[in-house]
């Protein structure tokens, strides 16, 4: 695998688990509140306080559920390649870094 698998297997899982993520969000609300969920922030029969809740459940699970298959596909990545993922090498570059940083001043 490489650079080029990595963003392959990137971007369709976050596509996967942004659609998965959409349709509980709107299951779950028809089951909670018994309508269907607010697909238009401007629908003039909406209350303001029912739009705005249902944009923070729906960024709410959007954001857990694109996490957590992000994590679960870098550590596939990396059990695969025997390489970190990109961005979590970048992150560890990143620290290194910043420790560096620190540990010179002092």
């Amino acid at each position: 695998m490489g650079s080029i698998a990595w963003k392959v297997l990137s971007v369709a899982t976050r596509l996967a688990s942004t659609r998965v993520a959409t349709k509980v969000t709107q299951t779950g609300w028809r089951a909670a509140t018994g309508k269907k969920a607010p697909t238009d922030r401007y629908e003039p029969e909406r209350s303001h306080a029912e739009a705005t809740a249902f944009a923070v459940v729906s960024a709410a699970m959007l954001a857990g559920a694109t996490t957590f298959v992000e994590r679960k596909v870098a550590d596939y990545y990396t059990r695969s390649t025997g390489e970190l993922a990109p961005p979590m090498q970048k992150a560890i570059e990143k620290r290194e870094k910043k420790l560096q940083k620190e540990a010179d001043k002092h």
